[in-house]
């Protein structure tokens, strides 16, 4: 019976053990996550920027064509 109480014991820690890998194992995969996603909504603001620009650059080069043209409305 004193054996098999060890065993027991020991199953026991090495499931401890076992649970102790898998969560650190479970964070460093979700630090990699959030890393992707924070490289992701970085890319995502500098494209919205850059739309940003060339639609006001697009709003300038047409007024500043329409300066041009002698009929205007």
């Amino acid at each position: 019976m004193q054996w098999w109480i060890q065993l027991s014991e020991i199953v026991r820690n090495f499931s401890n053990l076992g649970l102790l890998i898998g969560g650190g194992v479970g964070l460093y995969l979700a630090w990699l996550r959030v890393s992707a996603a924070n490289r992701q909504a970085e890319a995502s603001l500098k494209q919205a920027e850059l739309t940003r620009r060339e639609h006001v650059a697009e709003l300038y080069n047409r007024a500043a064509g329409q300066l041009g043209t002698p009929n205007w409305r």
